[in-house]
C-alpha cells in the first residue's frame, strides 16, 4: 500500500453563509494562502452568482493553475513562502489598495484564507525588521500559534486589522486551517479578517486537520488495516514525534495514524534540502522495528525547503539505506539528499489542500 497526500483533495469543503446571503452586487472578495484558488474555485462551484465580484488572489509563486474554474476578473498576485520577501509587501500594498478601492461601494468582504499567508502578504513600515522576524521564527521551531501571535505584534494588516480599514462592511472568512488545535483556525494566515472583539467580523471553518485525519483513517479502513493508535492535532517537536511512534508496536494488520505539525529548530546556517517529515522519516529509519512500512506526508505537496511531498519506505527498501550516512545528513538538516539515492522521496506537486502533516506506519 502506497498512501498519497492527494487524496486529501477529496475533503469536502462547506461554504455557508452564517446567515443571509450577501448581495454579489456589493461584494468584494478576497483569497490568501496555499490553498487560495483550491478555495476559490470551490466556493465558485457552491456560489456562482459571485464570479462577477471584484476579486484579489495572492499565491506562492510557481503555484500550478488551473483557471477554467476561476472567473476572468480574479487578480491573481504570486508572492514568496516560506521567506517573507519584497513580493510579500508588495502583495499587502496591492491588498491594502484593493479594501481602500471598494471599502465605499461594498457591504461585504468575502475572504478565503489558508495557511501560508503570513508570509505571502505583509504591510508596515518596516520590511527589513518584518523580513528578519519572519526569517528567525522559521528557524526558531517554535508553534505555529506563537509565530502568528508574534507576527501580529508587528503587522499592520494581520489580526483582524486589514478588516479595520474598512470598517462599514461585513467580513465574512471562511478559513481552512493548518493549525494542528481544535481552535486553530483563529490564528490561520495570522488572520488578517477577523478579529474576536468585532461584531461585523465573522469566521467560518470550512476543513482542519480533523478532516484530513479522517480521510486517512477511512482510506486505512478500505484497505484491510486496523488502527492501534492514533493521535490527531499532535504538536510537539519531531524528536518527540519521532520517540513516541518509535515506541508503538503494531501487529500485522495494525497501523499507527498521527496528523498534526511537529516543529523543527534549525541550528545550521545553511541548512540542505530538508522539511519536518522528512528528517522525522530520517530519524525514524534508525528506530523502527523492522517489517514496518513508513507514510511521512506534507498534505499540500510541499515539506519544508524541498520540492517533495514527503517519504515513504518499505522494510525491504530500508534495509538498503547505508545507515552510517544518517546522522551526518541529520547534522546538515539534509534527509532528501538521503531518500533520493533509494527512491523514497514521493514528488506530487502542490495538492492545493494546505492541512496537517500525516505520519502513518503499517504492519502488513
Amino acid at each position: 500500500m502506497r498512501l498519497d497526500p492527494r487524496i486529501a483533495v477529496d475533503i469536502p469543503l462547506v461554504f455557508d453563509f452564517p446567515g443571509a446571503a450577501p448581495d454579489p452586487r456589493r461584494t468584494a472578495l478576497i483569497a490568501l494562502g496555499k490553498s487560495a484558488l483550491f478555495m476559490a474555485t470551490r466556493f465558485f462551484r457552491r456560489h456562482p452568482s459571485f464570479r462577477a465580484v471584484a476579486g484579489m488572489a495572492i499565491v506562492p509563486e510557481g503555484l500550478p493553475r488551473d483557471d477554467a474554474d476561476l472567473p476572468s476578473g480574479l487578480a491573481v498576485i504570486a508572492s514568496t513562502h516560506p521567506q517573507m520577501t519584497e513580493k510579500s509587501f508588495a502583495a499587502g500594498a496591492a491588498l491594502v489598495r484593493f479594501v481602500s478601492r471598494h471599502a465605499p461601494v461594498v457591504d461585504t468582504f468575502i475572504v478565503l484564507l489558508s495557511g501560508g499567508a503570513s508570509a505571502l502578504v505583509e504591510h508596515g513600515p518596516a520590511p527589513d525588521e518584518f523580513s528578519s522576524l519572519n526569517h528567525e521564527l522559521l528557524r526558531a521551531g517554535l508553534p505555529i500559534q506563537e509565530m502568528n501571535r508574534r507576527r501580529i505584534a508587528l503587522s499592520g494588516i494581520k489580526g483582524g486589522k486589514l478588516a479595520r480599514r474598512a470598517p462599514d462592511a461585513d467580513w465574512l472568512t471562511f478559513v481552512m486551517s493548518d493549525i494542528p488545535a481544535p481552535d486553530g483556525h483563529r490564528l490561520v494566515g495570522s488572520m488578517p479578517s477577523w478579529s474576536p472583539d468585532e461584531p461585523r467580523h465573522h469566521l467560518v471553518p470550512v476543513a482542519d486537520g480533523g478532516l484530513l485525519h479522517d480521510r486517512y483513517a477511512a482510506e486505512l479502513a478500505r484497505c484491510g488495516y486496523r488502527i492501534a493508535f492514533e493521535k490527531r492535532f499532535l504538536a510537539g517537536t519531531v524528536n518527540d514525534w519521532a520517540h513516541r511512534i518509535a515506541a508503538q508496536e503494531l501487529r500485522p494488520g495494525e497501523a499507527l495514524l498521527i496528523t498534526g505539525e511537529p516543529t523543527l529548530a534549525l541550528t545550521v546556517a545553511t541548512p540542505g534540502t530538508g522539511g519536518r517529515m522528512a528528517h522525522l522519516a530520517l530519524l525514524l529509519a534508525e528506530r523502527l522495528d523492522d517489517g514496518l512500512t513508513l507514510h511521512a506526508l506534507s498534505s499540500d505537496g510541499i515539506d519544508g525547503a524541498s520540492p517533495y511531498a514527503g517519504i515513504i519506505f518499505t522494510p525491504e527498501e530500508r534495509r538498503r539505506f547505508d545507515r552510517s550516512l544518517i546522522a551526518d545528513h541529520l547534522a546538515r538538516f539534509d534527509a532528501y539528499s538521503f531518500f533520493e539515492k533509494y527512491g523514497c522521496a514521493l514528488k506530487t506537486g502542490y495538492t492545493g489542500v494546505n492541512l496537517n502533516d500525516v505520519v502513518v506506519v503499517t504492519r502488513d
